[in-house]
């Protein structure tokens, strides 16, 4: 489920074992990139606030603290195949230790 800007995730979500809820996350260029490309081939025309770099560095470091405070896991896949997410998403559900999940690039976009 995507966290969406100025919305909080369902209550339903911090319902769930925290071990059981994993994070996908990007890069801020990498997201920026996608997302441009998604405006791009939906004829969204201007979409300033999607596509802006610190405001996506702004939802990136929401989404991250968000994930922290419930010590939900969280992986990085701006440069992951979707077999390399899958391995590692199942190579977590069969363990209990977690790692946090920081946001790649976030100095580079605080300049």
């Amino acid at each position: 489920m995507p966290l969406v800007s100025g919305t909080g995730p369902p209550a339903e979500l911090f319902q769930i074992d925290p071990n059981k809820v994993i994070g996908l996350t990007a890069g801020p260029y990498r997201l920026q990139h996608m997302r441009q490309a998604r405006v791009q081939g939906m004829h969204m025309g201007e979409v300033k606030t999607y596509v802006d770099l610190a405001e996506i560095a702004r939802e990136l470091r929401h989404a991250s603290a968000l994930m922290q405070q419930h010590g939900w896991r969280c992986i990085d896949v701006s440069f992951k195949s979707v077999e390399e997410v899958a391995k590692e998403v199942l190579r977590w559900i069969g363990r209990e230790e977690g790692t946090a999940c920081a946001v790649r690039g976030e100095t580079e976009t605080s300049r």
